[in-house]
Order: C-alpha cells, then structure tokens, then sequence
C-alpha cells in the first residue's frame, strides 16, 4: 500500500501532537522515513530513528548560531518584528530553547524585556515561570514527544502572556522528499499551519500574528488544557 493510492495505515505509531490515528508515511531526505497525522497534519519520524542526547548535543555544537552573525540576527528578527505590536513591556520572558550560544534575548531586552534563557543542554536554568514572554525559536522541530513539550511551555506562559513561535511549516506544496528541513538529523516533528492550529486550540492558545512560513505569535487564554498525549513525567524539559 502506497502513500500515493491515498489510503491510510493502521497500526503506525499515534500522532504526538493529537495521538490521531490513522497515520501514513512519506519518504524524506537521507532515506528516512516520516509519519503524516491524518487529523492534525503533522509529520514526524518513528521513536527508532529518533537521535540519542548524545549525538543530538554533537550535532548543536555545528550549528551556526552566532549572535555575532548579522544574517543570524536579522533571521531571527522576523520574530521579533512580529511580536512587537503586541508586547506590553517592562515584563519578564523566557528563550526556550536558546541553544549554545544565546542570540535572542538581547533582541527583547532592547524593547523592555528582562530575559531568561533556557536550553536542557546547554543552559539548563530553572524556570520560575510563569512568563509575560516566552519565545521558541527553531526548537519545535526538535521536539521527540511534542504534545507533552509543547504543553510545557505553553504553562511556562501566563494567562494574557505573549507565545512567539519559529519552526518553518510544510504545507501542500512542499516537496516533503527533498524538504532541506528533514536533512538535519535532529529534527524529527514538523508542522504544518494544520498542526498549528490544532495545538492552538488544545492549549487554549489565541493567534494574533503569522507570517503563514514560519513565524507564529499567540496569547495564552486563562483557560488551558494541563496536558495532551504523554509519555513519561511531564515537565521533564528534554528537547532532543
């Protein structure tokens, strides 16, 4: 049975966003092979093939994330430049996610922002949330179990506060076999504006902002389901 022929797969593992079922399967770069939520649209890689912590960390440090490098900078001011107009500084946020070398921070530190920055690899901090900010930037892809993730850290936002969100989305013209996004081997789950919509409104997220490619601004309502599909302890922050 071939993806093409259009029917779906009983018996693949759940959707780690909505645990739908049926799922399907696309192929994706370097011979691997992706999972495709029939309900929420979302692609993501068996538990098997899922990188170990270890090699995961190897593969951050290659990485090119110097706050140094003005491309970089202006990269991730596309973020930034959409969630401004709906900022109420002074306030207190969180970079979750902020890798090895910590870009983003200064960035809302000049509109007012006390920062945090918060990596379970690299900067491990503990979080005293909740945040009138938090910021994810090119961290959800990483996610192995994504609802129980992404339930964190949308209870690190307080009700009213501000979630700025970066992951490049796929969408119905993407050419998922060739997609430079599933190259990086430790990227595993990957959105599509149906994914996103979906997880907005199962942790009572409010959009306000979006550029439809990558960038995605929300309220939190003081309204929010704790948690979606788990595995393990929730909270324990593991992003590899």
């Amino acid at each position: 049975m071939s993806y093409s022929e259009g029917m779906s797969i009983v018996g693949l593992e759940p959707c780690v966003i909505c645990s739908g079922e049926p799922a399907r399967t696309r192929p994706a770069r370097n011979g691997r092979l992706l999972y495709e939520c029939a309900r929420c649209g979302l692609l993501y890689r068996p538990a098997a093939d899922r990188p170990d912590p270890e090699a995961a960390r190897r593969r951050y440090l290659q990485h090119r994330n110097d706050p140094a490098d003005a491309g970089y900078v202006a990269f991730l001011g596309r973020i930034v430049e959409l969630t401004r107009p709906h900022l109420s500084p002074p306030g207190h946020g969180l970079d979750y996610g902020s890798g090895p070398a910590p870009s983003l921070s200064p960035l809302f530190e000049r509109l007012g922002y006390t920062m945090t920055d918060y990596d379970p690899v690299f900067a491990p901090t503990e979080l005293r949330g909740p945040y009138d900010l938090v910021v994810s930037t090119e961290c959800w892809e990483h996610f192995h179990e994504a609802g129980r993730e992404i339930a964190r850290v949308v209870e690190l936002v307080r009700p009213g506060g501000v979630l700025a969100v970066m992951t490049e989305l796929w969408g119905p013209t993407t050419d998922v076999a060739t997609w430079h996004y599933t190259s990086d081997p430790t990227h595993t789950t990957y959105y599509s504006r149906r994914s996103m919509d979906a997880i907005a409104s199962r942790y009572g997220l409010t959009l306000v902002a979006c550029d439809g490619a990558r960038c995605a601004v929300y309220v939190r309502s003081a309204e929010v389901a704790r948690c979606g599909p788990q595995t393990g302890q929730a909270g324990s922050g593991e992003i590899l």
